[in-house]
């Protein structure tokens, strides 16, 4: 996918849809090629998804360009990892 919304429409996979607890609507969680993203899938002591630091980001998916036929994955497709507490 492409994340339109990075300053260089910067290309990542998707890596988790569903919800996110501090968010009130369904979001994807993509790692980004390049390490210009926010966390590596854990966000407030809950891993959503795994990936190097400062590749992950959450985003609406209005806000992703699908490529080479790529289709956004349905939310029951991905399980949230089990809950994690940061020490």
């Amino acid at each position: 996918v492409f994340y339109r919304s990075h300053p260089r429409r910067t290309s990542g996979v998707v890596r988790y849809v569903g919800p996110v607890a501090h968010a009130r609507s369904i979001l994807v969680g993509v790692q980004l090629d390049e390490p210009t993203g926010k966390h590596d899938g854990t966000v407030k002591g809950r891993s959503y998804f795994e990936c190097p630091q400062k590749t992950g980001i959450f985003c609406q998916p209005s806000d992703l360009d699908l490529i080479d036929g790529d289709e956004l994955p349905a939310v029951d497709d991905f399980k949230p990892a089990p809950h994690q507490t940061l020490s």
